[in-house]
C-alpha cells in the first residue's frame, strides 16, 4: 500500500517536472544553433521505472524463491514486460533536432543522421495519434519534432513564415497540442 502510494507520487512529481521543464527556454550555441531536445526528466523517468522494475524483480525472487521452470519464465515475462515499458522513454530521450540558418538536422538512436535545408523543405504535416511535427523533402528525408522537447516552438514558426505546404495547419494543431497540455 505505502509502496504503491510512494510510487504515484514520484510518478506525478517527474511527470509534473517534465511538463515544466518542457517550458524552458532552448539551448542556442554560440554559432546560433538553436538545439531542440526532450528535457533530461525524460531520461530520469525511463531510468524510475527501470529501477522500479528491477527492485521489484528483486522482491519477488525474495518473497517467491524459483521452485519451478514457470517460474523462471514468469519472472523473464516480468523483466521482459518493464524492458518494454522502459525502451522507448530511454531511446526517445535521446532524439534531438538541430535547427540552424542553413536548415534542420534531426538526430535518433541508430540511424544516421536526417538533414534537411530550408530550401528542400517541401511539406509539414501535424499527427495528433503520435504528437510529431513532420516536415519533409521531396524526396522523403523526414524530421520529426514533438511538443514536449524543449525548443520545438522556434521550429515550428520558423517552419510556418517560410510558408512551406502545410506548414499553417500543422503548426495550428502543433500549439493547440502544446496549449492543451498547459506547455
Amino acid at each position: 500500500m505505502i509502496a504503491s502510494l510512494l510510487t504515484s507520487v514520484a510518478i506525478f512529481v517527474l511527470l509534473w517536472a517534465w511538463a515544466r521543464s518542457a517550458k524552458r527556454a532552448p539551448e542556442v550555441t554560440a554559432d546560433g544553433t538553436v538545439r531542440v531536445a526532450y528535457p533530461p526528466i525524460l531520461l530520469g523517468f525511463g531510468l524510475f521505472f527501470a529501477a522500479v522494475g528491477i527492485g521489484m524483480t528483486v522482491a519477488m525472487l525474495m518473497a517467491f524463491p524459483l521452485k519451478s521452470a514457470g517460474d523462471v519464465w514468469a519472472l523473464v515475462a516480468f523483466v521482459a514486460l518493464f524492458g518494454a515499458l522502459v525502451a522507448p522513454f530511454l531511446i526517445e530521450s535521446r532524439r534531438r533536432v538541430l535547427m540552424d540558418g542553413r536548415g534542420l538536422e534531426g538526430h535518433f538512436p541508430g540511424r544516421a543522421p536526417v538533414t534537411i535545408g530550408w530550401e528542400e523543405l517541401s511539406a509539414a504535416r501535424f499527427s495528433r495519434w503520435s504528437g510529431y511535427l513532420t516536415l519533409a523533402a521531396a524526396d522523403g528525408r523526414k524530421v520529426r519534432v514533438s511538443p514536449f522537447m524543449r525548443g520545438s516552438v522556434p521550429v515550428a514558426d520558423l517552419v510556418r513564415e517560410r510558408d512551406v505546404p502545410g506548414a499553417a495547419a500543422a503548426v495550428a494543431a502543433f500549439h493547440d497540442m502544446r496549449g492543451r497540455y498547459g506547455l
